[in-house]
């Protein structure tokens, strides 16, 4: 879900006409004196095809 936000949030501001901003480091975000207790995480998404792969090779993952 968070992916096809942030997909339609860029798309969004592309038909505006915004500029797409560079993403920022994690060291510049947490920098920031309002980012100073920010929580890093990272969103990895998982296809079926993933899974598929397990059931065939019979993974115990």
């Amino acid at each position: 879900m968070v992916t096809y936000l942030a997909t339609v949030h860029i798309e969004f501001m592309i038909a505006d006409g915004d500029e797409i901003p560079s993403p920022s480091n994690l060291e510049t975000i947490l920098s920031q004196p309002d980012q100073n207790e920010a929580i890093a995480f990272l969103i990895i998404q998982i296809t079926d095809e993933i899974f598929s792969c397990q059931q065939e090779k019979q993974l115990a993952w």
